[in-house]
């Protein structure tokens, strides 16, 4: 990875040869990654990435280069290269404004005793250790990884970015010999959280759980999520409700509802970069100051992100959430869901009929203007009848509106966990969700 005062100096050198206003963007990134099949490591990597996004601004034509050539001499080179693009390029619709205020916004949580505790060599240990307890019948694949990213940003009037973060990540999923399944996963950035044997004890016992799955009709089921499970509809809900792009577009199904009751009184979610356990880059990739974001506050919708073409059109301010020059719009890279009084274990004592998910995958969305999603269940689904869980039941497909999973949901846990996201993590508690559409089985 590039050295901070380094890569400031080169891109300095840089942008003194810009004829027009110029921004320069540094993603540099190193994973150190331990994956494991079979119940044994089979891979140890590590991989490093160093790339800069060079952006030229002229009136409304922007142009952009990226590259992985990171010397004064060839970034001068793309440099050039993106100004000369400039005269085949159409005149866009917008002029984007040229970033000056403040200097300098710079955040630094990097971990140093991560590097020590995840070293490969401890990497191998920790998974081995963990491993021991899986049993004939019973495999186990994922990975344990060392997470680095720096996010360096710079442009021609002067100001400087810089975030500094690393994190360890660790996922595993236990599968049985007749193909039932157990998941586990936890990204943090402190090694006191995370606790590798337990996350393995945790997909075992799933995996167990669910051998001898039954087949069950489609229906409305009341259906408790855990973190991971609600992570999917919160991403989405993050990208298509509240992404101010969506809403320009006409496609977000929050479309002219700030303001209004849109959820329940117990769904309240903020955007904050300083929330310990996200990914805490305190700028975007235009340069602006990221502001942190009373997004839903129960069950009203408050306030949007915003970058500075969408605030420009919308006549609204950017709010720093811009994800580039390229039309990407915004996104709140930093969810954080409030808690309940609630947990799991309520959760399952309070439900008469109903069915408790481990995760979903291959989620995706219908019609973005319902906010209408599908996905299929994985690695553990399990019917409650009076209050307890009575056995595992194979996959099934739901189709459902984010506008009703926060609406109908009837319990919240207390507590909140790290969810990897967009860029980073998400913080976000259990629910309990009354009414949740089942459309699918499998056999």
């Amino acid at each position: 990875m590039l050295n901070k005062d380094f890569s400031y100096k080169l891109f300095e050198k840089v942008l003194s040869n810009a004829k027009y206003h110029t921004v320069l963007t540094l993603m540099s990134s190193e994973e150190g990654l331990t994956r494991f099949a079979n119940s044994e490591i089979h891979q140890n990597v590590v991989k490093s990435d160093d790339e800069v996004t060079l952006t030229v601004l002229n009136g409304k034509k922007v142009s952009t280069i990226t590259t992985n050539a990171i010397d004064e001499e060839s970034l001068i080179e793309a440099l050039h290269a993106a100004k000369e693009k400039l005269q085949f390029l159409p005149e866009g619709d917008f002029e984007y404004p040229k970033v000056d205020t403040p200097d300098n916004i710079e955040n630094d949580t990097y971990n140093p005793q991560l590097d020590e505790d995840f070293s490969i060599e401890n990497r191998a240990d920790l998974i081995k250790d963990a491993l021991s307890m899986i049993h004939e019948d019973f495999t186990a694949a994922g990975s344990l990884t060392l997470e680095k990213t720096c996010i360096l940003l710079m442009n021609t009037n002067g100001i400087k970015r810089y975030a500094n973060t690393n994190s360890i990540t660790y996922n595993i999923v236990v599968t049985h010999k007749d193909n039932a399944s157990g998941f586990a996963e936890l990204s943090v950035n402190d090694t006191s959280e995370i606790d590798i044997k337990s996350l393995t004890e945790k997909a075992y016992k799933t995996a167990q759980d669910s051998v001898d799955a039954i087949t069950i009709e489609p229906g409305h089921y009341d259906i408790i999520m855990p973190p991971n499970a609600v992570s999917e509809f919160l991403f989405y809900l993050g990208y298509l409700g509240l992404g101010s792009k969506a809403h320009l577009d006409g496609i977000s199904f929050l479309k002219d509802k700030v303001g209004e009751k849109i959820f329940g009184d117990n769904i309240s979610i903020i955007d904050d970069w300083t929330n310990k356990y996200v990914s805490s880059i305190p700028f975007d990739f235009e340069g602006y100051e990221r502001t942190k974001l009373n997004l839903i506050e129960n069950g009203v919708f408050k306030e949007m992100p915003f970058d500075s073409k969408c605030a420009s059109l919308m006549n609204k301010e950017s709010t720093g959430h811009s994800m580039g020059y390229e039309g990407q719009g915004s996104f709140p890279l930093h969810l954080v869901m409030a808690g309940g009084d609630s947990s799991i274990e309520e959760m399952i004592k309070s439900t008469d009929r109903g069915l408790l998910v481990t995760r979903f995958h291959y989620t995706n969305i219908v019609n973005p203007i319902e906010g209408l999603m599908t996905g299929l269940t994985r690695d553990g689904l399990f019917l409650i009848e009076n209050g307890k869980i009575k056995c595992p039941v194979k996959n099934m497909r739901f189709t459902e509106s984010i506008l009703n999973v926060f609406n109908n949901a009837e319990s919240i846990s207390s507590e909140t966990l790290p969810v990897k996201g967009y860029f980073g993590n998400f913080v976000i508690p259990a629910m309990k969700v009354k009414n949740f559409h089942i459309t699918g089985k499998t056999s």
